[in-house]
């Protein structure tokens, strides 16, 4: 008889990996990032190991035939023949119980879209008996930038507004094939934004983005430089923003 494999947890994480609320992020400071499961089974019959998106992403699915030690290249040490997969194998001696932790270590291909991907592992013994597990996978790899500001920007002064004029910037995390994470609320960092010459006032958070409240009133013929540094603002992915002057 066998058993069905047990799942305990499919994960990914690295550098440029976020989680949120059950979702993990992956934003474009992910070079390579590592997909993670631990599968147990009460008889040591684990056939494959199967890692797919949907949507599809090119070298995937990618399948481990566990049973075929041709697939090891040293079975104690754990090693792999398919670049980037590794497992950590315990057996209870004296037992029919196993578990098994793999690691792939995946490399992002450049040709990734951003999206919603579903992350799934199958788990399949040499009976047939099969159990799967998927997470949501949010590929974001386009920057947040400033999307309008108010007064309109004017690098060369020709403009004139207001001697009490408020500053608004709005941000926004650009679509790239139709998806966007979106702007992370709790990164906006007003305090960060700056306005040169200087001039007492207030930097707040408005909306997704910034409001500057002059304390004092501008002053007249003199062009205002507004710096919103990269470390202003995120996406939900953990990109910062591109600085804006």
């Amino acid at each position: 008889t066998g058993s069905t494999p047990s799942i305990d947890y499919l994960k990914v994480k690295g550098s440029g990996v976020t989680e949120k609320d059950g979702k993990y992020y992956i934003g474009k400071d992910a070079k390579e990032v590592t997909i993670e499961t631990h599968i147990k089974t009460t008889t040591k019959d684990l056939d494959t190991v199967e890692f797919s998106f949907n949507p599809s992403i090119s070298g995937f699915p990618i399948k481990f035939d566990y049973h075929n030690h041709s697939q090891w290249t040293d079975f104690d040490g754990h090693n792999l023949k398919i670049k980037g997969m590794r497992c950590d194998s315990y057996t209870s001696k004296g037992t029919p119980y196993a578990k098994d932790t793999f690691y792939y270590d995946w490399e992002i291909p450049k040709d990734v879209k951003d999206g919603e991907y579903k992350l799934k592992v199958t788990a399949k013994t040499v009976k047939g008996e099969n159990s799967s597990k998927g997470i949501t996978v949010i590929i974001d790899l386009t920057p947040p930038k400033v999307k309008e500001t108010k007064p309109v920007d004017d690098p060369e002064g020709k403009i004139e507004v207001p001697i009490d004029t408020e500053i608004e910037i709005t941000l926004e995390d650009p679509k790239k094939n139709d998806y966007a994470s979106g702007i992370d609320l709790k990164s906006l960092k007003p305090e960060v934004c700056k306005i040169y010459p200087k001039i007492n006032g207030t930097w707040k958070v408005k909306g997704e983005g910034f409001i500057f409240i002059p304390n004092e009133l501008l002053k007249e013929d003199t062009i205002y430089k507004v710096t919103i540094p990269k470390e202003a603002a995120k996406d939900k992915a953990g990109n910062e923003l591109e600085s804006h002057i």
